[in-house]
């Protein structure tokens, strides 16, 4: 009988454990972005999977009652662990610092190290075959890897988590992420993240912008 309910307890804990992965663990970022409305593009099926031109962003700017329009960036790719260098998925969050839109405390308190060039920040409730990179940060060791073959340097954490999909996070300016993906990159967005005027209606915003960009692009409270 112990036995048996002892069993059924353990599967009870994975199947918790794979429901949290699965959908908590794929909406830790979208939880965390500061905005009142957000762009996306309507091909897009996940975050990071088809984003959308800049130039829509203007033409939400240019609304009435929009306060800003800020882009989010976002990427998978390849993270060299430091300590056996092989290589395993990321997801690489970038935003212009000078206008944080990323809700966690310990980023808004780091923001002058990701404007250093080819500076990131690690996650620290990443997986561990990310390597020990919190671990040699506490311990004051210089943390260098390589992001889509560019070297980069950890000189920071923060706690976000992976998912099924990745194995962590890191976090940069977009200049460092136009480093990494080429020159191309700033132009394709992942998400707009629009704040509106104090007073104003969002309902009301929301319609405007609508109006105002192509249908290809998703208006989302």
């Amino acid at each position: 009988a112990l036995a048996g309910i002892g069993f059924a307890n353990v599967l009870i804990f994975m199947q918790l454990g794979f429901s949290s992965a699965l959908f908590d663990g794929v909406t830790r970022i979208h939880d965390r972005l500061k905005g009142d409305l957000f762009l996306v593009s309507k091909r897009s099926r996940y975050l990071g999977d088809r984003g959308f031109p800049r130039s829509h962003l203007y033409q939400a700017a240019a609304v009435d009652k929009v306060a800003t329009a800020r882009p989010f960036y976002y990427a998978l790719s390849g993270w060299r662990n430091p300590e056996n260098r092989q290589f395993e998925n990321v997801g690489v969050i970038a935003f212009n610092p000078a206008q944080p839109i990323f809700d966690l405390p310990e980023v808004q308190q780091q923001l002058a190290q990701i404007k250093i060039p080819d500076t990131v920040l690690f996650d620290r409730l990443s997986q561990t075959t990310l390597g020990p990179v919190p671990e040699m940060l506490s311990q004051g060791k210089r943390v260098t890897s390589e992001i889509l073959q560019r070297k980069v340097t950890a000189s920071g954490t923060f706690s976000l988590g992976g998912t099924l999909f990745k194995s962590g996070h890191v976090i940069t300016s977009d200049w460092n992420y136009l480093r990494i993906f080429g020159k191309d990159s700033l132009d394709n967005i992942q998400v707009g993240v629009i704040a509106i005027e104090p007073g104003a209606d969002i309902q009301t915003v929301q319609t405007n912008i609508k109006r105002s960009v192509p249908n290809e692009i998703l208006v989302l409270t």
